[in-house]
Protein backbone atom coordinates (compact mmCIF):
# COMPACT_ATOMS: atom_id res chain seq x y z
CA UNK A 1 0.00 0.00 0.00
CA UNK A 2 0.70 3.65 -0.80
CA UNK A 3 0.81 6.72 1.59
CA UNK A 4 1.53 9.73 -0.16
CA UNK A 5 2.50 13.32 1.20
CA UNK A 6 2.76 16.14 -1.13
CA UNK A 7 4.42 19.37 0.58
CA UNK A 8 7.32 20.59 1.51
CA UNK A 9 9.33 19.90 5.05
CA UNK A 10 8.83 22.91 6.26
CA UNK A 11 8.91 23.05 10.43
CA UNK A 12 5.54 21.60 11.08
CA UNK A 13 4.60 20.22 8.10
CA UNK A 14 5.12 16.54 9.65
CA UNK A 15 7.89 15.48 8.02
CA UNK A 16 9.24 14.27 11.31
CA UNK A 17 5.88 12.33 11.92
CA UNK A 18 6.05 10.45 7.95
CA UNK A 19 9.36 9.29 8.67
CA UNK A 20 8.18 7.97 12.26
CA UNK A 21 5.13 6.40 10.61
CA UNK A 22 7.09 4.95 7.93
CA UNK A 23 9.66 3.38 10.78
CA UNK A 24 6.68 1.69 12.49
CA UNK A 25 4.80 0.40 9.70
CA UNK A 26 7.37 -1.78 7.44
CA UNK A 27 4.33 -2.71 5.53
CA UNK A 28 3.13 0.59 4.02
CA UNK A 29 5.32 2.24 1.49
CA UNK A 30 5.63 5.98 2.50
CA UNK A 31 6.17 8.79 -0.89
CA UNK A 32 7.28 12.04 0.19
CA UNK A 33 7.19 14.51 -2.57
CA UNK A 34 8.35 17.93 -2.75
CA UNK A 35 11.62 19.14 -1.45
CA UNK A 36 13.20 17.94 1.60
CA UNK A 37 15.78 19.64 3.88
CA UNK A 38 18.79 17.35 5.38
CA UNK A 39 17.31 14.24 4.00
CA UNK A 40 20.84 13.03 4.46
CA UNK A 41 20.95 12.74 7.90
CA UNK A 42 17.13 10.43 7.68
CA UNK A 43 18.31 6.39 7.81
CA UNK A 44 17.45 5.12 4.67
CA UNK A 45 14.31 2.82 4.78
CA UNK A 46 13.41 0.49 2.16
CA UNK A 47 9.65 2.04 2.50
CA UNK A 48 10.20 5.64 2.56
CA UNK A 49 10.59 7.14 -0.90
CA UNK A 50 11.86 10.98 -1.42
CA UNK A 51 10.58 11.53 -4.92
CA UNK A 52 11.53 15.52 -4.74
CA UNK A 53 9.67 18.21 -6.87
CA UNK A 54 7.66 17.29 -9.41
CA UNK A 55 5.35 19.30 -11.83
CA UNK A 56 2.03 19.55 -11.54
CA UNK A 57 0.79 16.58 -13.78
CA UNK A 58 3.10 14.22 -11.66
CA UNK A 59 1.55 15.80 -8.34
CA UNK A 60 -1.91 14.84 -10.01
CA UNK A 61 -0.99 11.09 -10.68
CA UNK A 62 0.24 10.92 -7.27
CA UNK A 63 -2.35 12.17 -5.76
CA UNK A 64 -4.78 9.64 -7.86
CA UNK A 65 -2.42 7.14 -7.40
CA UNK A 66 -1.96 6.67 -3.84
CA UNK A 67 -3.97 4.76 -1.71
CA UNK A 68 -3.90 7.42 1.38
CA UNK A 69 -3.13 10.80 1.35
CA UNK A 70 -1.39 12.33 4.54
CA UNK A 71 -1.04 15.40 5.52
CA UNK A 72 0.38 15.18 9.32
CA UNK A 73 0.45 18.97 9.95
CA UNK A 74 2.34 19.60 13.67
CA UNK A 75 0.84 21.79 16.32
CA UNK A 76 2.94 24.47 15.17
CA UNK A 77 3.20 25.11 11.18
CA UNK A 78 6.20 27.70 9.92
CA UNK A 79 6.32 29.17 6.34
CA UNK A 80 9.58 28.98 4.04
CA UNK A 81 11.12 32.01 6.40
CA UNK A 82 10.21 30.62 9.65
CA UNK A 83 6.94 32.65 10.33
CA UNK A 84 4.65 30.54 12.23
CA UNK A 85 1.25 30.03 10.31
CA UNK A 86 -0.45 27.73 12.19
CA UNK A 87 -3.67 30.10 12.44
CA UNK A 88 -3.15 31.25 8.81
CA UNK A 89 -2.59 28.02 6.65
CA UNK A 90 -3.85 28.18 3.43
CA UNK A 91 -6.25 24.76 2.71
CA UNK A 92 -5.29 24.81 -1.17
CA UNK A 93 -3.07 21.17 -0.51
CA UNK A 94 -6.05 19.90 1.33
CA UNK A 95 -8.44 20.76 -1.62
CA UNK A 96 -5.91 19.01 -3.87
CA UNK A 97 -6.04 16.13 -2.15
CA UNK A 98 -9.96 16.35 -1.75
CA UNK A 99 -10.22 16.89 -6.12
CA UNK A 100 -8.21 13.67 -6.20
CA UNK A 101 -10.71 11.54 -4.92
CA UNK A 102 -8.38 9.88 -2.83
CA UNK A 103 -8.91 9.06 0.75
CA UNK A 104 -6.85 11.21 3.05
CA UNK A 105 -6.12 11.70 7.00
CA UNK A 106 -5.24 14.99 8.01
CA UNK A 107 -4.58 16.53 11.33
CA UNK A 108 -7.21 17.64 13.86
CA UNK A 109 -6.99 21.27 12.90
CA UNK A 110 -9.59 24.64 13.55
CA UNK A 111 -8.84 25.59 10.07
CA UNK A 112 -9.47 22.04 8.52
CA UNK A 113 -12.52 21.66 11.00
CA UNK A 114 -14.11 24.87 9.04
CA UNK A 115 -14.65 23.07 6.34
CA UNK A 116 -14.61 19.01 6.56
CA UNK A 117 -16.63 16.80 8.84
CA UNK A 118 -14.03 14.23 10.25
CA UNK A 119 -14.91 10.79 9.48
CA UNK A 120 -17.22 12.29 6.83
CA UNK A 121 -14.91 13.75 4.53
CA UNK A 122 -11.78 12.20 5.90
CA UNK A 123 -10.18 11.03 8.87
CA UNK A 124 -8.48 13.27 11.26
CA UNK A 125 -5.88 12.38 14.03
CA UNK A 126 -4.00 14.29 16.50
CA UNK A 127 -0.37 15.78 15.93
CA UNK A 128 2.44 13.83 16.84
CA UNK A 129 0.24 10.71 18.17
CA UNK A 130 1.78 8.11 16.34
CA UNK A 131 -0.51 5.32 17.30
CA UNK A 132 -3.69 7.54 16.26
CA UNK A 133 -2.22 7.85 12.80
CA UNK A 134 -1.21 4.36 12.47
CA UNK A 135 -4.60 3.24 13.58
CA UNK A 136 -6.11 5.71 10.92
CA UNK A 137 -4.14 4.66 7.83
CA UNK A 138 -4.81 0.63 8.68
CA UNK A 139 -8.35 1.32 8.83
CA UNK A 140 -8.64 2.66 4.94
CA UNK A 141 -5.91 -0.19 3.95
CA UNK A 142 -8.25 -2.85 5.72
CA UNK A 143 -11.46 -1.01 4.56
CA UNK A 144 -11.36 0.18 0.98
CA UNK A 145 -14.86 0.80 0.55
CA UNK A 146 -15.15 2.74 3.69
CA UNK A 147 -11.76 5.02 1.91
CA UNK A 148 -14.00 5.31 -1.42
CA UNK A 149 -16.94 6.43 0.60
CA UNK A 150 -15.38 9.20 2.25
CA UNK A 151 -13.53 10.20 -0.81
CA UNK A 152 -16.37 10.97 -2.68
CA UNK A 153 -17.69 12.87 0.15
CA UNK A 154 -15.14 14.63 0.41
CA UNK A 155 -14.92 15.05 -3.52
CA UNK A 156 -18.51 16.15 -3.34
CA UNK A 157 -18.12 19.48 -1.05
CA UNK A 158 -14.90 20.49 -3.03
CA UNK A 159 -16.86 20.14 -6.12
CA UNK A 160 -20.20 22.13 -4.91
CA UNK A 161 -17.49 24.83 -2.74
CA UNK A 162 -14.16 25.60 -3.23
CA UNK A 163 -13.07 24.99 -6.96
CA UNK A 164 -10.83 27.39 -8.93
CA UNK A 165 -13.82 28.70 -10.71
CA UNK A 166 -15.84 28.98 -7.65
CA UNK A 167 -13.32 30.38 -5.43
CA UNK A 168 -12.69 33.21 -8.09
CA UNK A 169 -16.57 33.72 -8.65
CA UNK A 170 -16.81 34.40 -5.12
CA UNK A 171 -13.78 36.65 -4.44
CA UNK A 172 -15.24 38.99 -7.66
CA UNK A 173 -18.49 38.61 -6.10
CA UNK A 174 -17.01 40.27 -3.16
CA UNK A 175 -15.20 42.70 -4.87
CA UNK A 176 -17.80 44.27 -6.69
CA UNK A 177 -20.21 44.60 -3.84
Amino acid sequence: KNVVYVGSSNKGKGIKTIIDLARINKNITFHIVGYVRNKTSIKEMENLIFHGFKNKIEITEFLKNADILIAPYEKNVFDNLGNEITNYMSPLKIFEYMASKTPFIVTRMNFIQDFLIEDIHCFMANPNDLEEWSKKINILIDNPKLGNKIAYNSYKVYKSKYTWDIRANTINDYINE
